[in-house]
């Protein structure tokens, strides 16, 4: 699954901590991508694997907010090439996907 997030003050928004500590997401690999300011992906990392200890959390692309809108068609290492509209269709399968989960 695709985790989209703003990284806010080197932290997770507080939305992002509720789904994470709502959700088991055990065995799903899970790929972080974050705007940012100038801090990356900060603890956002460590603090995704501390609250879903048995997913497979991987760094995705971190995108300093400022740039957010030049982003089209940047790649990471073992990614295919991701546009902006493929995200947001992302996020609402996911979405979508978690509306009827159980918990």
């Amino acid at each position: 699954m695709y985790l989209v997030f703003p990284n806010w003050w080197g932290d997770l928004p507080m939305p992002v901590y509720s789904f994470l500590e709502e959700y088991d997401l055990a065995d799903k690999d899970i790929i972080l991508y974050v705007t940012h300011e100038g801090s990356g992906f900060s603890g956002t990392v460590d603090t995704v694997k501390d609250l879903q200890p048995k997913a497979n959390v991987t760094e995705g692309l971190s995108i300093p907010a400022g740039n957010a809108r030049g982003t089209r068609g940047q790649t990471t290492s073992g990614f295919c090439r991701i546009t902006m509209k493929k995200k947001v269709v992302r996020f609402m399968v996911l979405y979508s996907f978690f509306r009827g989960y159980e918990r």
